[in-house]
């Protein structure tokens, strides 16, 4: 089966994008320990200008000299650096800092959970944190997307139709929103296109088609 849905990652490329830069935004203004310091916001603004090795080292001075204190941010970025290196083991050992810090920080478990669907291919932890995200915000639309690939990369095409139809009346105002249910529907169609038009699933998987 997995075979056949190989071309979900293509079709997705630009979802998860958009996904990345949301959440690079959101992680680097978690609005815990603001303002920043002036060593983190040295650090920030060196890892946009690509220098991403030096601002690891300033957030990892900064971590060093702030051991009792609250480290939410500092952590966060260090997450998203070790990411941009592919260090994706250590990046999740940061985030997961930053969730024992503080268990409701929806943009760290965002970021966690794009980890392991996008460079990991884990799923099901996945899906664990996006369910968490949706239980502190239940209409997170990042989330809602996040999660519609997960099971769209498993093949699981019974739960994208439930999870679109569900939050397509929700979201009826969001043009990213309704830019994703057409992607959506037009890979699913690419799909069936290549697997033939004789599965019984078909009418289900094309319900949110048109709304």
């Amino acid at each position: 089966m997995k075979n056949k849905f190989d071309q979900l990652w293509i079709g997705s490329l630009f979802i998860v994008a958009f996904l990345i830069a949301i959440m690079f935004k959101q992680c680097v203004t978690l609005a815990i320990e603001k303002p920043y310091s002036d060593l983190l916001k040295k650090s920030e603004n060196l890892f946009l200008k690509g220098n991403v090795e030096k601002a690891l080292e300033l957030v990892d001075e900064y971590i060093n000299s702030h051991q009792n204190e609250k480290l939410e941010n500092a952590l966060a970025l260090k997450g998203m650096y070790l990411r941009s290196l592919d260090q994706y083991r250590e990046a999740i050992i940061q985030f997961q800092k930053v969730i024992k810090i503080n268990p409701n920080s929806v943009s760290a478990r965002l970021y966690l959970a794009d980890i392991y669907y996008e460079n990991m291919e884990e799923y099901d932890l996945a899906l664990f944190e996006i369910n968490k995200i949706l239980e502190l915000e239940p209409n997170n639309i990042n989330a809602v997307v996040l999660k519609t690939y997960c099971y769209l990369s498993r093949g699981e095409l019974k739960q994208v139709n439930d999870i679109v139809k569900k939050y397509s009346e929700i979201h009826r105002d969001n043009n990213y929103f309704k830019e994703f249910v057409v992607e959506i529907s037009d890979i699913i169609e690419s799909s069936y296109n290549q697997i033939g038009n004789n599965s019984p699933e078909n009418e289900v998987h094309y319900e949110f088609k048109s709304s």
